[in-house]
């Protein structure tokens, strides 16, 4: 329910950046919806991946929008 272009960058092992769910074009109302839900508004994931199963993921949510850094 969080995107399917998401979920597909992260089986790929891709980091995840998003400023603002609720502003992002890339989602859905429904996905907006499921991340409102979680309380998540803002997520940076950095994703492990083999073969294309997802081992492992770390990340960090906000629960108001956020401009991410390159350092972060």
């Amino acid at each position: 329910p969080y995107g399917a272009r998401t979920m597909a960058a992260r089986y790929r092992g891709e980091s995840l950046v998003v400023g603002d769910v609720v502003t992002d074009p890339g989602f859905s109302d429904a996905e907006r919806d499921a991340w409102s839900a979680a309380g998540v508004r803002a997520a940076i994931v950095a994703t492990l991946a083999k073969g294309g199963r997802l081992v492992a993921e770390f990340g960090l949510h906000c629960t108001g929008p956020r401009a991410w850094t390159d350092a972060e």
